[in-house]
């Protein structure tokens, strides 16, 4: 279930997204929006939310840091090996 509140918050913030202990969601909307404004801040603190979408920033699949890590040991070695004294 969603719940959607008016509040009054701090300037710059249009929307708040919280998973309640009920396990529901709660939206929590800036009482100064026009509804238009207002319908538009829900969608977008929804849409923001939703887990699971896109992977987390920063974080990396697996195979591709392992052909990081194989990349930049194989760049060492041939690093040590050229300048290896001849």
């Amino acid at each position: 279930m969603i719940r959607i509140r008016r509040l009054t918050l701090p300037a710059g913030l249009s929307a708040i997204v919280r998973r309640g202990a009920d396990n529901n969601l709660d939206v929590l909307v800036s009482a100064s929006l026009e509804p238009e404004r207002a319908r538009a801040a829900v969608r977008l603190a929804l849409r923001a939310f939703r887990p699971g979408r896109r992977p987390a920033a920063g974080l990396l699949p697996l195979p591709l840091v392992l052909l990081a890590a194989a990349g930049v040991r194989w760049l060492r070695t041939a690093g040590m090996l050229l300048r290896a004294p001849s």
